[in-house]
């Protein structure tokens, strides 16, 4: 049995039907700084600055493997609606988020947990 190491960006919707109603494919253009967890203002990447009019997030783990080149577009699934993504891996274009951007983006439904991986238990 293979291991995986991604980190999940999204860790649990709110939706009451199911998950493919708060995901979506959208088409994006991939930047350098562009990854899992990226912060999306529609189809494009966020800065800080754009806290709040953040409507998705990319959870994705194929940009974890390298998949995707820069200067690519791509389908890629997009979280949005309510939601709580993992702290350790969402991230803005430019900078890391702080207590306003925490607070744009809790407002917008996009609440943070830290959700530690623990691979000391193999089959």
């Amino acid at each position: 049995m293979a291991i995986s190491y991604r980190k999940k960006a999204i860790l649990r919707t709110d939706s009451d039907v199911n998950q493919a109603v708060s995901h979506e494919s959208r088409l994006v253009t991939v930047t350098a700084t562009m990854g899992n967890g990226s912060l999306l203002v529609d189809d494009a990447e966020g800065a800080v600055a754009d806290a709040a009019t953040v409507n998705g997030v990319i959870d994705d783990p194929k940009f974890d493997e390298g998949f995707y080149t820069v200067g690519e577009a791509h389908l890629v699934s997009v979280c949005f609606g309510n939601a709580t993504a993992n702290s350790e891996v969402i991230k803005f274009s430019d900078a890391a988020y702080g207590a306003e951007a925490l607070t744009a983006l809790e407002a917008n439904g996009l609440r943070l947990q830290a959700a530690e991986t623990d691979f000391s238990r193999t089959y």
